[in-house]
């Protein structure tokens, strides 16, 4: 939301100017509502063994210019591809096995490889 010195970012003036008049002390409470919502919800996640929680969701959007979107796009657009193909490997001819660039075993102990789905 701020540069390094501190300023608001041109693409957060409009959510600074509506936030500006709360206090933290009210944001905080803001978020903990929200937090107990999820909870009522099930909007809850654990991680191995851990307690369940509320997802995560910071109250202030994250607002993303035009010019960094097209930044951000490309680059989750070309890692989708690469997961893609990766995927369509694994479960197709399994190029990447045979040529040694991953270890079989590797691969196929894995608890989310699903071999009735390979060929």
């Amino acid at each position: 939301m701020f540069d390094r010195r501190r300023r608001v970012r041109t693409p957060y003036k409009g959510i600074n100017t509506e936030l500006a008049p709360t206090d933290s002390d009210e944001l905080e409470a803001r978020a903990d509502a929200l937090g107990r919502a999820f909870v009522d919800q099930g909007i809850t996640f654990s991680l191995s063994g851990e307690e369940e929680r509320p997802f995560p969701l910071d109250l202030v959007p994250r607002v993303i210019a035009a010019a960094e979107w097209a930044k951000l796009e490309a680059g989750i657009t070309q890692r989708v591809i690469a997961l893609e193909r990766f995927l369509d490997d694994i479960y197709g001819d399994q190029e990447i096995l045979r040529d040694g660039v991953l270890p079989r075993r590797l691969v196929t102990s894995c608890e989310h490889f699903h071999r009735e789905a390979a060929g």
